[in-house]
């Protein structure tokens, strides 16, 4: 093969993964923000419940199996104010 040919084809390479990895690198970026609003979003709705002391806030979690089937669970959490109300 031809050197020249070789050196071209390398260097369109290096070109289309550079462009790959900056859009992969733009795209982790945007996924880190998305996923710290969402935090955020847990801890005011977290704080929230900390704030209530009279209900039990019951859950309703959806998870896949390694199957693929859909099992629900339902948990409740009682807020720390209660469980310390509950000890006195």
């Amino acid at each position: 093969m031809d050197n020249k040919r070789l050196e071209n084809e390398l260097s369109i390479a290096a070109r289309e993964f550079q462009e790959r990895f900056e859009a992969f690198e733009k795209a982790a970026q945007r996924l880190m923000v998305i996923m710290e609003c969402m935090h955020q979003e847990r801890r005011k709705e977290f704080k929230a419940l900390s704030n209530d002391t009279q209900r039990l806030h019951e859950f309703l979690v959806q998870t896949m199996d390694d199957s693929g089937e859909i099992v629900e669970k339902c948990f409740g959490v009682r807020c720390v104010a209660d469980r310390e109300k509950i000890e006195e």
